[in-house]
């Protein structure tokens, strides 16, 4: 597939093309920026059957569009790296729409663990591990933006929709049934879900990893984190 493939707009740029500016990539980075509020919104539209319960009210959703944690720390830092996209010419645009996306991940994560307690002493709390990694995550993602803006690379290739759809589809899939079904269930089949994302999938060693995944974060998020998940599915505690 050919490198020449520059800018979110999709056209074709030589190789040895210079820096781009462009308003395309803007306006997907200022999307990421509100991607949360779409989600609930989609959500609250659908009155999905999500955490326990089967209505999202419309007041629910403003609060959680306004609320000041998820603009200060998410919605903000990313709606001003889309008036940087407009106006700084990129030269590596797979980079730094690459390195764009981590910084994303890293501040939702962020945002995420914002109301869990950190260390106590020397002892890890629930919100270390998740602040760590995230702290880590922003590193890597500026670093790699930084180097789409001033080193000469390749341009952006064709979109491939089915690994973001399945990925997608496992988030939304594991919001929506860890209370009812419980972690065992919910991490294996979101892990399945993911990977079916990939068409050169070996099913076989896929299952091994997902079984042994599924083992991690049932030792992980309860002992280790000791965050308050639920084991089996609902209908089985009663």
């Amino acid at each position: 597939m050919s490198e020449g493939v520059s800018g979110m707009s999709g056209k074709p740029v030589a190789s040895g093309a210079g820096p781009v500016r462009n308003a395309y990539g803007a306006l997907a980075v200022a999307i990421l920026a509100i991607f949360p509020q779409l989600v609930f919104l989609l959500f609250t539209l659908l009155t999905p059957l999500s955490f326990g319960y089967f209505h999202t009210s419309f007041s629910a959703f403003g609060q959680f569009a306004l609320e000041p944690n998820i603009i200060r720390i998410y919605t903000l830092p990313l709606l001003v790296i889309a008036a940087i996209t407009t106006f700084i010419p990129i030269r590596g645009p797979q980079d730094y729409y690459g390195g764009v996306a981590l910084i994303a991940l890293a501040l939702f994560a962020f945002y995420g663990s914002s109301d869990l307690p950190g260390m106590r002493g020397f002892q890890f709390g629930p919100g270390t591990a998740p602040r760590l990694f995230a702290g880590l995550m922003l590193a890597l993602g500026a670093g790699v933006t930084i180097t789409g803006m001033l080193t000469q690379g390749a341009g952006l290739e064709r979109y491939h929709l089915r690994g973001p759809f399945f990925v997608t589809v496992s988030i939304l899939f594991f919001a929506g049934t860890i209370r009812p079904l419980g972690l065992i269930i919910t991490a294996f089949a979101t892990f399945m879900i993911a990977a079916l994302g990939s068409p050169a999938q070996r099913w076989g060693q896929t299952l091994i990893i997902g079984i042994a995944i599924t083992a991690f974060c049932c030792f992980l998020f309860p002992y280790v984190l000791g965050l308050p998940f639920q084991m089996q599915p609902r209908f089985m505690l009663k």
